[in-house]
């Protein structure tokens, strides 16, 4: 055997320590719906791809990234997202992304998700798609692709009709908040899919950056990867508390009388002692701007932790078999998958 022949997964449930799991309570109405619809979709899925549907469980990634929307949202994002998955793994170096009748569908479905969306946010709507297509033509031409996670992350201002500042520190903290959720989600996710990944010759994981750049063995490059993950937490965490430092109001003072001890802190200020730390300047937004933002910072939670808990039940990573992905959950231990055509032919959709 190989010194590279199994690895050990990092811990990457105890990213999810700080955020709580939540469910939709339509998850089973939508998801069976939306696999009903896709399989009677005429010339749209191969025999194989129809069975994939069940086993991808992309209703409940959905379900677990949104929650508390309304069942024909939950049903519009995972006809979406599914869809998106499906057209991904058929891509491949040389293909005309044009021919895929698929792109049909999933157009229609992109269209209503941005129609669903405030006035506010259809420019950054309209960004992300940008910027998922852009990455499309990366990878189909040939050129070194770029990893587009984002894609898989909740449009919450659009499926949740939220309204969010434009400008201003809140904006800027909102922003950088998105962008650690991405990273933390991104370090995860190449993390669980990497041995699929290496498997189908798909380059464009950053684990594989990481052996590519640095000649690392596996082990090495996931330990690498995790930290950057965990990073990311820390990041998201901190931004976080930065910015309901500034949206949620208040706590109200508490009745107690003072102590001496604050006495002999308030006497001790008097003379020359440090200062207080200053009060983390208020939002001046409106209130509903604020409780949406706050409600926009939730579904960033709740799209972390769907994420992580999700990877160890979908059968895209992990295998078919319950048992095996429940071994890797408690263990960690992952054995490679051999390289194969068949495999990778599966991966592109041509078999």
């Amino acid at each position: 055997m190989t010194t590279n022949a199994s690895y050990k997964l990092p811990d990457l449930l105890s990213l999810c320590d700080p955020f709580e799991l939540r469910t939709n309570r339509a998850c089973r109405a939508v998801t069976a719906a939306s696999e009903s619809w896709l399989v009677d979709l005429p010339d749209a899925l191969t025999e194989r791809e129809r069975d994939d549907l069940r086993h991808m469980k992309m209703g409940l990634l959905a379900a677990l990234c949104f929650p508390t929307c309304d069942q024909p949202q939950l049903r519009l994002v995972t006809d979406f997202w599914t869809l998106l998955v499906v057209a991904n793994r058929r891509a491949k170096p040389g293909q005309d992304p044009s021919s895929d009748n698929l792109l049909t569908h999933l157009a229609v479905r992109l269209q209503r998700l941005e129609d669903a969306a405030p006035a506010d946010c259809k420019a950054r709507f309209r960004a992300h798609m940008a910027a998922h297509q852009a990455a499309e033509q990366q990878l189909v031409s040939g050129e070194a692709p770029t990893r587009d996670i984002d894609m898989y992350m909740p449009f919450s201002d659009a499926v949740e009709a939220l309204d969010l500042p434009q400008e201003g520190e809140e904006r800027t903290l909102l922003d950088a908040l998105t962008a650690h959720a991405l990273d933390l989600i991104a370090w995860s996710w190449d993390i669980v899919a990497y041995n699929v990944d290496q498997s189908v010759g798909r380059r464009n994981n950053a684990v594989q950056v990481i052996l590519d750049a640095r000649g690392f063995s596996i082990q090495g490059a996931v330990t690498v990867a995790f930290s950057h993950a965990q990073q990311a937490q820390h990041d998201f965490l901190e931004c976080e508390r930065s910015l309901r430092e500034r949206l949620e109001p208040p706590s109200p003072p508490s009745p107690v009388e003072p102590s001496w001890a604050a006495t002999l802190s308030s006497y001790i200020g008097l003379v020359g002692g440090a200062p207080p730390p200053p009060d983390t300047p208020r939002s001046e937004l409106p209130s509903q701007q604020c409780a949406d933002a706050l409600r926009y910072v939730q579904g960033l939670r709740d799209c972390i932790a769907g994420v992580l808990h999700w990877a160890y039940e979908t059968e895209m990573f992990f295998g078919r078999k319950q048992e095996v992905r429940s071994y890797i959950r408690t263990f960690g231990w992952v054995f490679l998958l051999e390289k194969s055509t068949e495999r990778e032919e599966e991966a592109n959709g041509t078999v």
